[in-house]
């Protein structure tokens, strides 16, 4: 959103504030179209109120009850609260987020340079694989969030 704000032409085209939805635009819901173009009008009108919040600056909080429907059918109703958010928190959060990225970065690259040295110095040969049993360890360990604890995958590498 920072670089959506900073390629606009005018200041009245900026993001000030804005909110994350509950649910994502579905078809199912009639909000978007077969092609995935979102119906405005109709997402207009369905989320008047929270249109109506955004606008309204002393509003920070705002529970609603969204009304979900299945593919078969069914249908649930649930309560929950959406939260309004401003561009200036937005910016201290980025600049965290990019430092805990910094850091978690350097470290990966600390510890793959650490790995070579501990490798050459005892053995004097530079183990080129090495990269490859960092890469093995990541999927390794990412494996079991992607699919699932409860997937096949997981049971072959415990």
């Amino acid at each position: 959103m920072i670089d959506v704000n900073a390629r606009a032409e005018k200041e009245h085209f900026w993001i000030k504030r804005f909110a994350i939805l509950y649910k994502l635009l579905d078809m199912d819901d009639g909000e978007l179209t077969k092609t995935g173009k979102i119906r405005r009008k109709f997402v207009r009108e369905k989320y008047q109120n929270l249109y109506d919040a955004l606008y309204d600056e002393s509003v920070t909080e705002k529970e609603v009850e969204a009304l979900f429907q299945y593919q078969d059918g069914q249908s649930a109703v649930v309560k929950t609260k959406i939260s309004f958010y401003t561009m200036e928190g937005c910016l201290m959060s980025y600049f965290f987020q990019l430092v805990v990225s910094g850091i978690v970065v350097g470290s990966i690259y600390a510890l793959a340079a650490l790995g070579f040295v501990l490798i050459y110095k005892s053995s004097k040969v530079l183990n080129i694989a090495h990269g490859q049993i960092i890469a093995a360890g990541c999927f390794y360990r990412l494996c079991p969030y992607r699919v699932g604890r409860d997937s096949d995958l997981f049971i072959l590498f415990p």
